[in-house]
């Protein structure tokens, strides 16, 4: 009788948690995510292109100033400022604020998975 009196009390325990934890993400992820990127951006990745799994450059517009940079696993170097005019016709996607994290993993999944295909 104590043990099923225990094995309740758990299973009530972890529906709370379970449940504290769905409202926490639910209510507090769309808040900070909108606190966090909701902001008007002054850099923007126009371009990424992957040269290995730690290695890739970035094509990155900072208010207008265009530059090639570099990334690899020990630094992240500038190697090069482009002209302006190489970036027309080209569009930057700008992201749209998610309602739910539903919404920011299946993005994620989805360019992961576009990435893959490409590098593949």
């Amino acid at each position: 009788m104590e043990f099923l009196g225990l094995f309740i009390r758990t299973f009530f325990s972890l529906a709370l948690v379970l449940v504290l934890a769905y409202v926490s993400i639910k209510f507090g992820y769309q808040r900070l995510y909108q606190l966090q990127f909701n902001q008007e951006r002054l850099m923007k990745v126009v371009e990424r292109m992957a040269l290995g799994p730690k290695a890739g450059l970035y094509i990155v517009d900072i208010k207008g100033e265009i530059l090639l940079i570099g990334i690899n696993e020990n630094q992240i170097s500038c190697l090069k400022e482009l002209s302006p005019d190489l970036l027309e016709g080209v569009k930057v996607k700008e992201q749209p604020v998610p309602r739910d994290l539903a919404a920011v993993l299946k993005a994620r999944l989805d360019r992961r998975a576009f990435d893959q295909q490409k590098e593949g």
